[in-house]
């Protein structure tokens, strides 16, 4: 008989793409690995939860709570956040704001967003979905990343995009490979991060620029879940002439600027979109 409550785990759940608010930073891009873990007495059946349902659910409740969205400290003082008609409107030092439906933001309970606050509210809230005497308790991790790689946080909205990639503060904690033949190219991967991505940016495409000057650019675009508007520090923005920021478009980008800069290598250029997915694109 056991004699403690049983943890029942899934390593590796799923992804969560979202975005972070930082006080001082601004808004970051951001991926995790999602694992969870049960704890509870077993049922007749003598399992504390059903492997299929958990994932099910759990999957279910990332992508109805934080997935895709942007995550705002709620008591961070210098911000100032207003709701209304299911709209939420923020004012952030730096030059930073946003306009747009309530369920593309989550404000968290806390001055400054944390891996520490994101779970207490995954573990506070996915263990009201499960019976009383089981508790849930998530973790966070990043993608490990090899030396060939290099990685870079942004943000886009997808403007035409049907699901959650049109929230224009969504992003991702991505990586970047460069290919000579067949062979990685560490140090260009570096070279595009640092003169091209920046370790963090948002990336917006020329149709949604409604005003820009060399302190700020102003965002707006009308999408399914409703209308998005963003001011964000001009230094922080890379517009491109692209019809689109999905990530075929970011790769295309990215292979035109390494052609630019270094035209007679054939270069093979991949950029994720997140974890395990993304474009490839070649300079010839």
């Amino acid at each position: 008989m056991l004699k403690c409550l049983p943890i029942l785990f899934v390593e590796d759940l799923d992804r969560l793409d979202c975005a972070i608010w930082h006080p001082h930073r601004g808004v970051e891009g951001e991926t995790f690995m999602v694992d969870v873990t049960l704890q509870g007495p077993l049922d007749e059946r003598g399992f504390i939860h059903d492997f299929g349902d958990l994932k099910r659910m759990a999957k279910a409740f990332l992508k109805e709570t934080l997935d895709h969205t942007v995550m705002v400290p709620e008591h961070q003082e210098s911000f100032a956040i207003e709701q209304q008609n299911h709209r939420v409107r923020i004012k952030a030092p730096g030059g930073w704001a946003f306009e747009g439906p309530s369920g593309s933001v989550s404000l968290l309970p806390c001055e400054e967003v944390s891996s520490h606050h994101i779970l207490s509210f995954l573990d506070s809230e996915f263990s009201k979905m499960l019976p009383k005497e089981v508790s849930a308790r998530f973790a966070l991790r990043h993608e490990p990343l090899s030396q060939e790689a290099a990685t870079f946080c942004y943000t886009h909205g997808i403007t035409g995009h049907l699901g959650d990639c049109q929230r224009i503060f969504h992003g991702h904690r991505s990586r970047i490979m460069v290919f000579e033949n067949n062979r990685p190219c560490p140090e260009l991967a570096e070279w595009v991060k640092r003169s091209i991505l920046k370790p963090s940016l948002h990336i917006a495409n020329q149709t949604q620029v409604e005003e820009r000057d060399t302190q700020l650019v102003r965002l707006t675009y009308q999408a399914s879940q409703g209308l998005f508007w963003a001011e964000i520090p001009a230094h922080h923005v890379l517009i491109t002439q692209d019809e689109s920021t999905s990530i075929e478009h970011i790769t295309h980008y990215v292979a035109q600027c390494l052609q630019n800069q270094f035209p007679n290598r054939d270069l093979v250029v991949r950029c994720y979109e997140g974890i395990g997915k993304g474009a490839q694109a070649s300079t010839k």
